[in-house]
């Protein structure tokens, strides 16, 4: 099947991140995180005792004992003169070669750590020598029983098993995509802008205040127009969602945090795929009343349930 569509099964049938969002952060990846950043003591000793290094050294020395025979006791002291500025020179000379030594050796050892990197871990594999660091086995908790199912057949070894165990095992897992199939996951949260999140702040913080305060009612303002408070035990669960069977339960008990959200909710996802004027019945919990259409939805939640979604 995955030869048959353009898409990741693993995305598809584990839930985790499609193969082109895999494929895109290997691509982001700068570096290998063992690979060197600094030089070790023994390389910076090695550029010390460079012979262009001492060489240089040797002539800023002389431009020091020089001003000392002028009668000064350290190099600031002789700031002005001819041999100061000289030495002066000379100190930057050594930096910028030390510098471009440093870059050049870091370079060449990077380059031979990529190098060699791949053979020094297939000789300790050979050699049974574990890796200090081991991974640690996956954590993944999946909402619907039905997709862990499936993820535990789909890595399950096949070894020592017979031809129809081998099947039995196919099988089963045929039947729990199918009934994957049938059911619906809580859909992914995305991350809010600027704006949202400030005006739910500052809803929030209004609210808070209406808490510590009852006798000031919550009023609309410039930054939270048409949030109003609502009582606290009240929790805006999406009626269709509770009612169905095939949702997972984070899905059926996910309350909104504003009522906004819940009406975007309805709106988006159970009423527009319904006909404007196509009978339903109420879908609140212990109700079976029955309803024309979508405003008669809307006025019913309101006057029944006390849900105004207008």
């Amino acid at each position: 099947m995955p030869g048959f569509i353009d898409r990741g099964w693993q995305a598809i049938y584990l839930g985790s991140p499609s193969r082109d969002d895999l494929v895109r952060a290997v691509g982001r990846l700068a570096r290998d995180a063992l690979a060197p950043t600094t030089l070790t003591d023994a390389q910076k000793f090695e550029i010390s005792n460079n012979p262009r290094v001492l060489k240089l050294c040797q002539k800023r020395q002389y431009c020091a004992d020089k001003m000392k025979d002028l009668g000064f006791r350290t190099v600031k002291a002789g700031e002005g003169t001819e041999w100061y500025q000289r030495h002066k020179a000379v100190q930057a000379e050594i930096n910028s070669l030390k510098r471009q030594l440093s870059d050049s050796r870091l370079n060449q050892a990077i380059q031979e750590f990529h190098d060699t990197i791949d053979t020094i871990e297939i000789n300790n594999q050979l050699q049974g020598i574990k890796p200090t660091e081991v991974l640690a086995p996956s954590t993944i908790e999946y909402e619907l029983k039905e997709r862990a199912i499936a993820a535990k057949l789909f890595f399950q070894s096949l070894d020592n098993l017979d031809e129809s165990q081998v099947f039995q095992i196919r099988a089963k897992l045929i039947r729990n995509l199918i009934n994957l199939c049938k059911r619906q996951e809580t859909p992914r949260l995305y991350k809010a802008s600027n704006l949202r999140k400030r005006q739910r702040t500052a809803y929030e913080d209004r609210r808070i205040e209406g808490i510590q305060n009852p006798n000031k009612a919550l009023q609309p303002d410039d930054t939270s127009k048409g949030f109003y408070k609502r009582p606290e035990d009240t929790v805006l669960r999406c009626p269709f969602c509770r009612c169905d069977e095939e949702a997972g339960p984070q899905k059926r008990n996910f309350s909104f945090a504003r009522i906004d959200g819940l009406r975007k909710h309805i709106q988006e996802q159970h009423l527009d795929l319904r006909v404007p004027n196509e009978e339903l019945i109420c879908p609140f919990q212990g109700c079976s009343a029955y309803l024309a259409g979508t405003m008669h939805f809307f006025n019913h939640s309101k006057h029944k349930h006390g849900l105004c979604l207008l």
